[in-house]
């Protein structure tokens, strides 16, 4: 069977029940039920399809906004012309499992171009926008019944508005056609949070947006730690990638510094796109999900809160005046324990066993 992280979709299995109750049916996949409230139960396939839906949308997001940024600095005659600035951006294409290829110059802007061009408009490549909205397409249709119309007819558009060709002024039209999906993207999300009632599949939904926006983030804050060149110029894309690039202005009335973008985007948790934001989310939902604390009386998700109650109370000042390693090394630990959590609920809620009948 393909995962849903391989792009995979599942439906419920359904068998005759037993000798003890002739012509009834039943489940085989566990379910995810809410104490006393019936009407909130979700199988557990539809759970992980909503799971790693909410995974492929949230992706599909950090794809789009960081094509559109690079693209952005290739138009620009200026930027092309100083490849200082174009280091840091190998590493965020790393963060998203796109790196360019070997026989590809990182420091080359015609060798970016060819890559993000191609992730953009190829029908077969690896993490691509149309690879990533065929993912989405066909986990959505496993799980149908659960969308509104206007929500299929903006998954429909997206589709539609993928489609479209490079033309002759391919980077012009890319930043066109990414404007689009990135609205196409805000409908699909407005509506999902709108329109969904707040059982224990639209938990799924968000615990998977939330835990890839999480790890997306603290992966792009440590590829801006550790490029070379101009820290600005990094971190200046990070904040366009987290759409925070008005509230830091607003905030900080400064020019971009490593240190106030990660106060902005790790630990303000008032700031919707902070990865302090996501991981409260993602406590609240784990904490409202059906389960047992660990033997020894935790929360089996207890430590993801612990790594970032420690980033909340580190001097990142002090780290960044000696070197940016130690920041990096300890968002790569935060990623791990995402990944953990990711997997954790894998185990609990989405390990489809069928029981044999004697």
């Amino acid at each position: 069977m393909v995962s849903m992280q391989g792009g995979g979709g599942s439906k419920d299995t359904w068998v005759l029940a037993g000798p003890d109750a002739p012509g009834r049916t039943a489940t085989v996949s566990r379910d995810l039920r809410s104490r006393g409230r019936g009407s909130n139960t979700v199988p557990s396939r539809a759970a992980d399809n909503l799971f790693w839906l909410g995974r492929y949308a949230e992706r599909l997001e950090h794809t789009v906004r960081l094509l559109r940024g690079i693209i952005s600095r290739l138009a620009d005659e200026s930027t092309r012309e100083r490849l200082g600035e174009l280091q840091s951006l190998p590493l965020m294409l790393a963060v998203l499992d796109l790196p360019l290829p070997e026989s590809a110059d990182g420091s080359s802007a015609a060798a970016i171009e060819k890559h993000v061009l191609a992730l953009l408009y190829g029908e077969a490549v690896p993490g691509s926008v149309r690879e990533l909205l065929g993912n989405i397409h066909l986990i959505a249709s496993k799980v149908r019944d659960r969308f509104s119309g206007d929500t299929w007819r903006v998954l429909g558009r997206m589709e539609r508005d993928a489609r479209t060709g490079p033309g002759r002024l391919p980077l012009t039209n890319a930043i066109s056609l990414i404007h689009r999906l990135v609205l196409d993207l805000a409908a699909f999300s407005g509506l999902e949070m709108e329109n969904m009632t707040r059982g224990h599949g639209w938990r799924m939904l968000d615990l998977g947006r939330r835990i890839e926006r999480a790890g997306c983030l603290a992966g792009f804050l440590g590829a801006g730690l550790q490029a070379g060149g101009d820290p600005g110029s990094a971190f200046e894309m990070v904040l366009e990638l987290a759409d925070s690039t008005m509230t830091y202005r607003r905030l900080y009335y400064s020019e971009i510094r490593p240190l106030e973008v990660l106060e902005l985007l790790l630990r303000d948790d008032s700031n919707p796109r902070s990865v302090a934001f996501q991981v409260g989310l993602i406590a609240t939902h784990l904490a409202s999900l059906p389960g047992e604390a660990d033997p020894t009386g935790r929360a089996w998700h207890e430590p993801l809160a612990q790594r970032v109650a420690q980033l909340r109370q580190l001097d990142l000042a002090a780290l960044l005046t000696a070197e940016s390693a130690p920041a990096a090394g300890l968002l790569t630990d935060l990623q791990q324990q995402l990944s953990t959590v990711s997997d954790e609920l894998t185990h609990r809620y989405f390990s489809h066993t069928v029981a044999r009948l004697s």
